[in-house]
């Protein structure tokens, strides 16, 4: 016979409940956990994905001189670095080590050349204390319309030599206020409605005969030796293509190594500017840079990326307007101006004749 006490020992709603709700938060726990592991293996995967496909455009842009068609990666090599370095330390965090390694070692040569533009170049004193000249380089860009923001430019900084590219008729005469301080100017030979001119406070010689003048194949160059008091120097300003297709890219590296011819024959010291549509740390700069055995001036001043100059843009910029001197020249600052309505910002470069 069961007794009323004997019932009550077998049926307690309370503990039958307690036992529901533990068994409910087993379950949740096991729930979230499973979803945390989930979670870290996604971010274990997206990680690793990004760092394939990181990976693989870095190690493309190492051989840029065997696989020249794929330009866009090669010029964007130094921010796809700093993606890999973020992608390798992540990794390192999720203790993935071996992953970890090669992206990092992956990125050594490209951080390599961008910390070397941070390092002042080092130059032997002569005990000659000569004075400080100013040259001033800008990519105007054609459809400019904000030429008053240009000159104002000019009129605070005072540069000694003034170089352009992409200057038209239109510009030129929106312009000619200059020549009251530039009485001196260089023209490009083989103009064809978007050229390169100079303007100068000292004389300059140029050779503006069409047969005789210096040519690099269909852009606008201009050569001439400018009479600084105390010294001569060979200024040479261009415009190699912009490398918006295959053909343009070849075009435009073949325009790179006959400027470098231009400069390889030349006596005196040479200044050479231009929008080369080529990053510092490109193979194209690079041989440049060593067959004419010129010097960036970017070196000890850091990369200055110059374009694109909209204001969002800093993290898409690359540095493509170059001011390389001869050797014997010393640079004393290099910077980048204010937006002055063109899509490139000025490089203006201090320098003296050793």
């Amino acid at each position: 016979m069961t007794t009323e006490r004997d019932s009550e020992d077998s049926f307690n709603p309370h503990e039958d409940a307690s036992a529901d709700l533990t068994a409910e938060k087993e379950s949740g726990d096991r729930t979230d956990w499973q979803a945390a592991i989930f979670a870290g293996r996604a971010v274990d995967v997206t990680t690793k994905v990004a760092a394939v496909v990181i990976s693989t455009l870095v190690l493309l842009s190492l051989f840029e001189f065997w696989l020249p068609w794929f330009d866009v990666v090669y010029q964007y090599r130094f921010h796809l670095t700093v993606l890999l370095v973020v992608v390798g330390l992540a990794l390192l965090l999720r203790k993935e080590i071996r992953w970890a390694a090669i992206c990092l070692v992956l990125s050594i040569p490209t951080i390599v050349v961008a910390i070397a533009l941070y390092i002042p170049d080092t130059h032997a004193p002569n005990g000659v204390t000569q004075p400080v000249r100013r040259i001033m380089f800008l990519n105007l860009f054609h459809g400019n319309r904000q030429l008053d923001e240009v000159l104002k430019l000019i009129e605070r900084e005072d540069p000694d030599v003034i170089c352009f590219v992409e200057i038209t008729k239109r510009i030129v005469k929106r312009v000619e206020i200059l020549k009251e301080s530039y009485p001196h100017s260089g023209i490009d030979p083989n103009y064809r409605g978007v050229g390169a001119r100079i303007y100068s406070k000292f004389e300059l010689v140029q050779d503006s005969n069409l047969a005789t003048a210096p040519r690099v194949t269909d852009i606008a160059v201009v050569r001439a030796e400018i009479h600084f008091p105390e010294q001569t120097a060979t200024l040479i300003v261009s415009h190699p293509n912009s490398p918006i297709t295959t053909d343009r890219i070849f075009t435009r590296n073949q325009q790179i190594r006959e400027i470098a011819e231009l400069v390889q024959k030349e006596t005196l010291p040479v200044i050479c500017c231009g929008d080369f549509n080529c990053t510092s740390w490109s193979y194209q700069i690079r041989n440049f840079l060593n067959s004419t055995r010129l010097k960036d001036t970017r070196k000890g001043f850091g990369i200055q990326p110059s374009w694109p100059s909209i204001n969002s843009g800093y993290l898409v910029r690359i540095p493509i307007d170059h001011v390389f001197v001869d050797r014997q020249i010393a640079i004393v600052n290099r910077r980048l101006s204010e937006r002055v309505g063109s899509d490139h910002f000025a490089v203006i470069v201090d320098f003296e004749f050793q």
